[in-house]
């Protein structure tokens, strides 16, 4: 009998060996994203919207100021994270709308892989995509009330960057975020992070 608890105990402690040496992959190439601070990203969110056939498709700038703070820019939005809250700029309409980081958005997604906020995650298999420096890291949630339960994060090791993250989130919406170009800003410009001078119309506060 103590042979077999014994032979337990090492099953799960090489099973927790395993899931923090995978998991370090993704800290390593966060890590490398959190030295380019403050930087921008570009990026491709396309979303197909279960039982439509309606494709939305948008490209916005993600700039990183810093762990904490981040900016996104639309055509017709900016959003802005101040390290507590969120702030939708509608720029056609001249409206405000300030509230929680919604956690099932897929801002917070590349938000928490962009900071390496990935230990409630457990790596299924990582696969080598033929013919090329990429790979297909294949993850799922340990916390079975989370938005996104399941991901495919393809990543370029030889240069610790992500080329894409796919999932299917709480809704069904199939949604594929394709990561650009990025680079240093040249200038800190702090100014992209604040929203005391913004003017609008309508402001909406939605803070509990």
């Amino acid at each position: 009998m103590k042979k077999y608890f014994l032979f337990l105990l090492l099953i799960s402690l090489s099973a927790d060996l395993l899931h923090a040496q995978d998991i370090s992959v993704l800290d390593t190439i966060s890590s490398n994203y959190m030295s380019q601070i403050p930087f921008q990203m570009e990026y491709k969110i396309i979303q197909n919207f279960k039982g439509s056939d309606i494709v939305q498709e948008d490209i916005g700038q993600f700039y990183l100021h810093s762990k904490e703070v981040f900016r996104v820019n639309y055509p017709s939005s900016q959003i802005l994270f101040d390290g507590t809250w969120l702030w939708s700029i509608d720029k056609l309409n001249y409206q405000i709308v300030v509230e929680e980081f919604d956690p099932s958005s897929s801002l917070r997604l590349i938000y928490n892989v962009l900071n390496g906020n990935m230990s409630e995650y457990k790596i299924q298999s990582i696969d080598a995509i033929t013919d090329t420096n990429l790979k297909k890291i294949d993850l799922k949630s340990l916390d079975e009330n989370s938005f996104f339960q399941n991901m495919i994060v393809t990543i370029d090791p030889t240069v610790k960057e992500i080329r894409e993250v796919e999932y299917v989130d709480f809704q069904g919406t199939s949604i594929i975020i394709t990561f650009l170009e990025y680079y240093k800003h040249q200038i800190d410009d702090k100014v992209l992070f604040e929203v005391k001078n913004i003017k609008q119309e309508d402001f909406i506060d939605l803070r509990p």
